[in-house]
């Protein structure tokens, strides 16, 4: 059968050795016409292609909606601190950097340790905890006494908005077939254009109109956490792919079930599709339980029997199966250990991915957050009478062409080349904003900024997801989402240096830093449009195109 098998038999009868790994893995996938046998006996399916004979439906809308709702949370938390400043008094500038740095050191920890936890304990139990921090941080953040005070409270709404962000699209991701993947990807992360315009006609509404206090602004902007938290915990379930891979056969089948019968599919095949999972990760108390980890993180303990000629996601590098006294389908089963899954993104097969989506989440994240948070004070500040309020809301909705292009665009064009052009395009709209001698400019110039920012962040989203295989997912996200935090955090501290004496110098920088960006996403190794996830480390090779998905071939030759 053409695909990918992601789990083995363990009684193929190999040994598990380190020392022959590699070897006996030859021996095993020497014939490429055998396929893995499922619980009823037939012929296994593979996960993405029963994601595809599940569809999209009615699955999908509330569950996207509740995911993309997330994302809008995100937004929501990371743009209203902009706001509140415009009416918060008494601030000095050194103050009011670390003010608007302080929830994106809290997004770098929440990246590293929740991101990192998802793949541990699921999707679902560490979205849920990053909601809870957010919310209840927001929250809290209304009743600050002090200025320090809240400072410290956003460090740990951070926490949780750096946590939520790679769970959201892990989510999104690991529910959705190969060649719908980046249309609903690029659905949820639509949803941020949502939370910008709730930040600011809230703050239009609240502070400007209304006039009354940035605290009152700050409560209602929690409000989009809880409810997320809220709707989660109902309509979102845990993901399929993660329960699989964890040997929870059951309860990923009652799960898939549970997408079958909403989007109106009969189900009756399912456990005659899959195969009896084997868990390529080490059993709680098991005494080769770290070595295994580090094994299978090494591509030496593998959960895919192929030849490099099967694998429709990359071409596979040779693996064999771990000893079935390593393994069991029935136990509870821990995750790799921090250490080796952080080591793992940095594999010979993966480091350059890696290396150069690390760049481009530093220069983006410093490009976009260094202005789109700072733009209620750059139109306040500016020589001509621009209302910050209403301005910012017109930035904000220019989201929407952007959204539009890319939704459009992200399967035709590809991740890579969107990515690309939409940095390099924001990047000249940077420095039209810098030059301009017009009120109507600015505020074009701006709007244009954040339309062509968006499809970069859109584009990034996906192939960000999409890179890293199951194993590590999360945790590769994780990382992407540290790195963008500390662009945006080194971001408030130049712009708050600069913001007193030099307007034109910010938007050079960030012009600089897109142009940056662009270059490497340009040099980006892989191109994951409409190719099926890997789930395995040594499921990727850099250096080879992607084979087409199978289903998705065939119905083209169709």
């Amino acid at each position: 059968m053409e695909g990918d098998q992601l789990l083995l038999n363990p009684t193929s009868g190999h040994q598990y050795s380190p020392r022959n790994a590699r070897s006996t893995s030859t021996e095993s996938n020497s014939s490429p016409d055998e396929t893995e046998p499922c619980r009823g006996g037939g012929q296994a399916l593979t996960f993405d292609q029963v994601l595809t004979r599940i569809g999209v439906g009615r699955f999908h809308l509330p569950t996207i909606a509740v995911l993309g709702l997330g994302n809008a949370a995100d937004a929501v938390e990371i743009m209203s601190i902009g706001y509140a400043l415009t009416a918060y008094p008494h601030i000095t500038s050194f103050e009011r950097g670390f003010l608007t740095a302080a929830i994106f050191a809290g997004m770098l920890v929440g990246g590293l340790v929740l991101g990192t936890l998802a793949d541990r304990i699921g999707r679902k139990p560490a979205l849920l905890l990053s909601l809870g921090i957010n919310g209840a941080a927001a929250l809290l953040s209304a009743f600050s006494p002090h200025v320090s005070v809240l400072i410290g409270l956003r460090i740990v709404a951070g926490i949780g908005v750096g946590g939520s962000v790679p769970c959201v699209f892990t989510l999104a991701a690991e529910v959705t077939p190969p060649h719908h993947r980046g249309a609903l990807l690029n659905a949820v992360a639509w949803m941020w254009m949502a939370g910008s315009l709730f930040a600011a006609g809230t703050a239009w509404y609240v502070i400007e109109h209304l006039g009354l206090s940035w605290r009152v602004y700050l409560a209602i902007a929690s409000a989009p956490a809880t409810i997320c938290l809220v709707l989660t915990s109902i309509v979102v379930p845990e993901s399929p792919r993660w329960l699989y891979k964890r040997g929870r056969l059951d309860a990923a089948i009652a799960v898939l079930r549970t997408m079958a019968r909403k989007n109106r599919v009969d189900a009756s095949w399912l456990e005659e599709a899959l195969p009896a999972p084997v868990s390529a990760f080490p059993i709680i108390g098991s005494d080769d339980g770290a070595e295994a980890a580090r094994l299978s993180i090494n591509g030496i303990v593998s959960a895919a029997a192929e030849t490099k000629d099967e694998r429709p996601h990359r071409p596979l590098k040779a693996s064999s199966a771990p000893d079935a006294s390593l393994v069991s389908s029935n136990a509870a089963v821990k995750g790799i250990p921090y250490r080796e899954a952080f080591r793992a993104l940095f594999e010979p097969n993966l480091r350059r991915t890696t290396a150069l989506l690390m760049g481009v989440w530093f220069t983006l994240s410093f490009a976009s957050y260094g202005l789109l948070v700072w733009i209620p004070t750059l139109f306040k500040d500016a020589d001509f009478h621009i209302d910050p309020y209403q301005n910012a809301i017109l930035v904000a909705a220019a989201n929407l062409p952007g959204n539009i292009v890319s939704w459009l665009l992200i399967d035709r064009l590809g991740r890579r080349k969107l990515l690309t052009g939409g940095t390099l395009m924001a990047c000249g709209c940077a420095i039209g904003f810098a030059l301009a001698n017009r009120a109507w400019i600015v505020v074009l110039s701006a709007c244009a900024f954040n339309m062509f920012g968006i499809m970069g962040w859109n584009s990034l989203d996906c192939l960000s997801t999409e890179s890293f295989p199951t194993q590590i997912r999360s945790v590769g996200m994780g990382v992407m989402a540290a790195s963008g935090r500390v662009g945006s955090m080194v971001a408030q501290f130049v712009n708050s240096a600069l913001i007193d004496s030099s307007t034109a110098t910010i938007l050079f920088v960030s012009a600089s830093s897109m142009l940056i960006g662009s270059a490497c996403a340009a040099m980006l190794p892989f191109e994951p449009a409409d190719a099926a996830l890997a789930d395995d480390l040594d499921e990727v090779d850099e250096d080879a195109a992607p084979h087409p998905h199978p289903l998705r071939s065939d119905q083209e030759a169709a």
